[in-house]
């Protein structure tokens, strides 16, 4: 019992040191304002910026005019922290408000600088001060507090890959590199940028996934969870291994920042080549027949195809079998989003998800996965409908006529006349034939020399006959 009892203060004394309020004095919004220009207040790295539209930010303003007008106090709390032996102060909630009260002060200091300098100082504030033993504890706080505007799924996610060390310097020549790479491929295909900050986030995210499923060589085909909403329970020690930022974080600390910048490198040549192919096999399908003056592919199309691109890389699945899945796929959604059946089920794309491979392929009657197995130039057992004790045979030979139409065969004989055995065969019937054409070479040239020896006799004979020599 006295054991038990010890654990449990052990337990309290833990969460009370864990974050303490230093203290929590009522202020004014000039103060903040002061704070935050001087930078007295910092903003951590897992901050995000001005993430306000402009319905928010008038109605904030509309606020703080009516407000400063009867000395009222402004709802909600400023929420600032510091880090255990570090004085240094950040805020962690009420950075929104803090932005656009500066924005408020500067709009009103062309009038007058003491109008604006009163106005804010007739608008009273609540501020917390905590104390964290690590950043890990702040983050969690910055996520649970940040109910005001709230967090897309790659500003929560963000916050893992600050983990990072010199998080700066990732952010500008990895993470934003891959941004402008992969925003320059949609422009290329025709597509406009959004400006919305909810899809440009979850791009962002799926740009992660694509890169994750490469770095990786992920061969399964299943779902990276780039669309669906994230939840606290995803953050918790159980769950947080899973996210995409973590799995990121894990493979980047094996790697220095050259290595990384060299990885994009590569992931964007690759990305380019992938694009091209799209570009190649949309321009070559006729649209005459379809309806809908359909002018390029989506968003949710190119970015789930080069999924797609991913996994076929991933598992070394021949180019031809891949250029014709690419091909019976535009041509069943028109480069739309979505794929419909003949019994009008319809399978819409989601971002980095492949669970849906399998569906999609049955509507389409386009299989990429049966290609799985072919390992250069070997061909593998493949998961099909046959009795048990037969393999699809190709008809022609496969190391001579490549990809083709197969037949059910036993699979003891399919495997006794592999690709090995043909190649082999194929071998021996060049080196056979290299033979030949080198004997016919050396006769014709002996045949030539006798010719010749022959012309030169006749020659000196008719000579000696008509000169008497």
């Amino acid at each position: 019992m006295q054991e038990e009892s010890k654990d449990k203060k052990d337990e309290n004394e833990t969460k009370e040191i864990r974050a303490r309020i230093v203290s929590a004095p009522t202020s004014d919004l000039y103060a903040i304002y002061e704070n935050y220009n001087n930078k007295h207040w910092l903003t951590p790295r897992w901050q995000r910026g001005d993430v306000w539209n402009k319905r928010k930010k008038k109605d904030f303003k509309e606020t703080i005019m009516n407000k400063a007008e009867v000395g009222d106090h402004l709802p909600g709390v400023f929420v600032i922290f510091n880090l255990k032996g570090n004085k240094q102060l950040y805020i962690s909630d009420g950075l929104q408000r803090t932005i656009n009260a500066k924005n408020i002060y500067k709009e009103l200091s062309k009038t007058s600088i003491t109008y604006a300098k009163q106005m804010l100082k007739h608008i009273a504030v609540s501020v917390q001060h905590f104390e964290y033993i690590n950043e890990k504890e702040a983050r969690k706080d910055f996520v649970n507090l940040n109910q005001g505007t709230s967090f897309t799924n790659y500003e929560q996610g963000r916050t893992i890959l600050c983990d990072l060390p010199d998080f700066d310097k990732w952010e500008k020549h990895v993470f934003d590199v891959l941004d402008m790479a992969m925003d320059g491929n949609a422009k290329r295909l025709g597509l406009k940028i959004s400006s919305s900050r909810c899809k440009s986030d979850k791009l962002k995210r799926d740009n992660m996934a694509l890169l994750l499923r490469y770095l990786i060589k992920d061969k399964e085909a299943n779902s990276y969870r780039c669309s669906c909403k994230l939840t606290n329970s995803d953050f918790n020690d159980a769950n947080i291994g899973k996210l995409i930022e973590s799995r990121l974080v894990k493979c980047f600390s094996e790697m220095d920042i050259s290595e990384a910048k060299k990885t994009i490198h590569e992931f964007n040549r690759f990305v380019d080549a992938e694009i091209a192919l799209i570009e190649t096999v949309w321009e070559e399908i006729d649209k005459k027949e379809w309806h809908s003056t359909v002018q390029t592919v989506t968003d949710a199309t190119w970015r789930w195809l080069l999924a797609c691109a991913i996994y076929r890389r991933n598992n070394n699945i021949p180019r031809p079998a891949h250029k014709e899945f690419l091909k019976a796929i535009l041509i069943a959604t028109k480069g739309r989003s979505s794929v419909s059946s003949k019994d009008n089920k319809v399978i819409t794309y989601k971002l980095s998800d492949l669970s849906m491979l399998g569906g999609i392929q049955e509507h389409t009657k386009a299989y990429l996965d049966k290609a799985v197995g072919y390992r250069g130039g070997k061909r593998g057992r493949r998961k099909t409908q046959l009795k048990s004790g037969y393999d699809d045979a190709h008809k022609k030979a496969l190391a001579i006529h490549g990809e083709g139409d197969t037949e059910p065969a036993p699979a003891s004989d399919n495997r006794s006349l592999g690709v090995n055995y043909i190649s082999k065969k194929l071998k021996k019937t060049k080196k056979v034939d290299k033979v030949e054409q080198k004997t016919k070479k050396v006769r014709k040239n002996k045949q030539d020399k006798q010719d010749k020896n022959q012309i030169e006799m006749s020659f000196k004979d008719n000579f000696e006959d008509n000169f008497g020599i």
